[in-house]
């Protein structure tokens, strides 16, 4: 059976709207990355406010540095710490990843506790919960990116 003029009319057009898509989700992030670093940067840690509704339990005093926000290709980069005792709801805007510096957190996340320490790495989805428990004190590097309208819609498509 011959195909269409029209269904080949509507294929080109699919294809034609899932090309400029990809091209507006990646943008121009190849040619508008930061500046390469010439000197070192230090950021000074300042007082966080949290939503006091996600403190759960203790007095938890949160701080953080943003050392870098890179609009283009929508990535923030900085520090993070929380001196405990504490238990708090965390909800991630965007993608995070972390990497534990010093201390220990427990963190009930997506039905599994995760048990992180000093040099362990751990990735929140955007648009999930975590509960945190800091005993004493936190410190991580985090890196913020937002995964994009099309990888949120895949993403809830396919409940993953």
């Amino acid at each position: 059976m011959p195909i269409s003029n029209k269904a080949i009319a509507v294929s080109v057009a699919l294809n034609i709207a899932l090309v400029g898509a990809l091209v507006y989700e990646l943008g121009d992030d190849a040619t508008h990355a930061p500046p390469a670093s010439v000197e070192a940067l230090k950021r000074e840690m300042r007082p966080m406010q949290v939503n006091p509704a996600w403190i759960k339990s203790g007095t938890p005093r949160f701080m953080a540095a943003e050392t870098s926000h890179v609009n283009t290709v929508g990535v923030t980069t900085g520090l993070w710490s929380c001196d405990g005792p504490g238990t708090f709801e965390w909800t991630y805007g965007t993608d995070e990843t972390i990497h534990l510096l010093e201390g220990a957190v427990e963190i009930d996340y997506l039905g599994k506790t995760l048990k992180l320490g000093p040099g362990d790495t751990a990735f929140f989805r955007a648009g999930t919960k975590a509960t945190w428990t800091v005993r004493e004190r936190a410190y991580k590097s985090f890196i913020l990116h937002d995964p994009g309208r099309l990888a949120r819609l895949y993403r809830r498509v396919l409940g993953v």
